[in-house]
This record gives C-alpha cells, structure tokens and sequence, in this order.
C-alpha cells in the first residue's frame, strides 16, 4: 500500500496528524507531509506496476484531479500507472470525474462527490478519526465485488454513527471539542462517499446517501 498524505495547509496538515495515529500495513509505503509530492508517487507506482498496491491518499480535491503541494498529484493522464488498483481518495470531488475515469481502465476508486470537511484535530477525537481511516485502509484490497463494496460501505456508515455518539458523549466532558466540525466530517466520510467499479455506469454509494449520485 502507498499512504499519501500532503500537509501544505491548515485541512491537510489536520489528515497528517490523523495518519499518523492510524493503522497501516507494515510494509505500506509512507508519502506524508513534504514527502508527499508527484515525483515520489509515480515513482512508487510505476515500482509496483505490476502489482495489485493500493493507494490511500487525504487531500484536496477537484473533479478531475486529486491534489498535493506542488500541484496535480494524480489526474487523467495517470490511467495507465494506475491501473487495476484501489485507490482511497478523502479529497473533494474526485468521484465526480476522475473516478469514473480511471475505473474504466481497470481501477476501482473510492472517492467523494462534493465538498468534504476535514477532520477535528482534538487529541480526544483524533485517534477515533483515525480508527475510521484505518478500517478503510486495511478493508480497500479486500473489497473488490459489488456485495463487498456494499459491505464495506455499510460497516463505515455503522462505524460513522457510533463515533458520533462517542464525541457526543466527550463533547459533553469537554467544552473545547469542536463538535459541529466532528460531526460534518463523520456524516461525509460515509454519506459522500462514491465506488466507482470497472464497467459500472453509476458509483456505489450507501442507500441513505444522500441524492444525487455525483454532486457539482
């Protein structure tokens, strides 16, 4: 797996700290911070071109490009390198065109429509962020049917509502928690989330997602 994570901003340097409390596999390669460039991501794909290495990345976002410091770090002329892997991609918008692009050559990807919130830098709501990305991470090469998609999606709504209650729960503890921020970014890591597969006409999403399938 290829974990990249930039930090050239207030947003994503809050995904750095949230990476860094979260579970990766051992041998995942670690592109975070200023690490985490265009050079060194195509490097370490075209490395592993010809293995099924998944990606899991936190940035900013457009329809059809996902972002880093020094500008595109994945866009459309990055199908082929791609190839068949999984990507994750918590960064606005990328599902509404980029997805849907790299799917039909062979990758699935998970990525958002929309605008997506960050999450809350709060040393008590952090490693709860961070258990969420990490259930992602360690499920993204296991998910490859429609029915382990779903259920995948599924398990992330459940996990979402429960980390809610959580911060409910602390917020009432501890007034400093930024509890709306919480809750904005929970409700979007599950209900803006969209799948695309290869050969899929539309992205999978959860059935309480809200409509429509791909947000301007």
């Amino acid at each position: 797996m290829i974990v990249f994570v930039p930090g050239y901003d207030d947003a994503t340097r809050v995904n750095c700290v949230v990476v860094a409390a979260a579970q990766f596999p051992p041998d995942a390669t670690l592109l975070i911070g200023g690490d985490a460039r265009r050079e060194p991501l195509v490097h370490w794909l075209a490395l592993h071109s010809h293995e099924s290495c998944a990606v899991f990345a936190m940035s900013h976002g457009e329809r059809g490009r996902l972002l880093c410091a020094d500008g595109t770090a994945l866009g459309a002329d990055d199908v082929a390198l791609l190839g068949d892997r999984s990507v994750y991609a918590y960064a606005c918008h990328t599902s509404t065109a980029l997805g849907a692009l790299v799917s039909m050559h062979g990758a699935i990807w998970w990525g958002y429509t929309g605008a997506v919130s960050a999450p809350v830098e709060h040393p008590k709501i952090v490693p709860i962020f961070a258990s969420l990305f990490g259930f992602i991470a360690t499920h993204l090469d296991r998910a490859c049917t429609d029915a382990q998609i779903d259920a995948v999606i599924a398990s992330l709504h459940e996990q979402c509502w429960d980390a809610a209650d959580e911060i409910d729960r602390l917020s009432q503890q501890d007034a400093s928690i930024d509890i709306l921020g919480a809750y904005y970014a929970l409700h979007h890591i599950w209900d803006r989330l969209r799948v695309w597969s290869p050969g899929a006409d539309a992205p999978r999403k959860h059935p309480a997602a809200a409509p429509p399938d791909l947000l301007i």
